[in-house]
């Protein structure tokens, strides 16, 4: 079953969208980052690296243009997460960043269902986290483990 799911910017498809948990079920969304995206989370987070909003630096440094912060790219997971998996916590999240993100490109953030454990504490579930660049490539590679509380 493929649905979709719409609040506001984001748009979410995949089977995980009915919230039925299983081992494959998967949700994706599409987001672009903007500049005004990248100018609040350098207040947000202190992170002012130029590289991030400065044209003339950024076209001078390794990545030719202005690119996301990283941490930035990959709060789409837990983007879809909260709103695919209700009551879900965060556990642990590991990311290995491939390559940049570039302001103003369309990002398609993955999670995948890979395992499922019974806790005391409830169901952990854990993802495969991916996002992908315009051209299909990998940007952010990771896995990710929420707890489904009293599940």
């Amino acid at each position: 079953m493929h649905m979709r799911y719409s609040t506001n910017l984001f748009q979410i498809t995949g089977s995980l969208v009915s919230n039925v948990p299983a081992v494959g079920s998967y949700a994706e969304l599409n987001h672009k980052f903007v500049g005004d995206d990248i100018s609040m989370f350098a207040r947000l987070s202190g992170d002012n690296n130029p590289i991030h909003f400065d044209e003339e630096i950024a076209r001078k440094s390794i990545f030719g243009r202005p690119v996301v912060h990283g941490i930035l790219t990959s709060s789409l997971f837990s983007a879809i997460l909260g709103r695919t998996i209700s009551g879900c916590v965060y556990v642990n999240q590991t990311l290995k960043f491939k390559r940049p993100a570039y302001v103003g490109e369309f990002i398609r953030a993955r999670i995948e269902i890979t395992k499922l454990d019974r806790t005391t504490k409830g169901l952990v579930l854990t993802c495969s986290t991916k996002c992908f660049g315009n051209d299909d490539k990998i940007l952010i590679d990771g896995e990710a483990q929420v707890l489904l509380p009293g599940t």
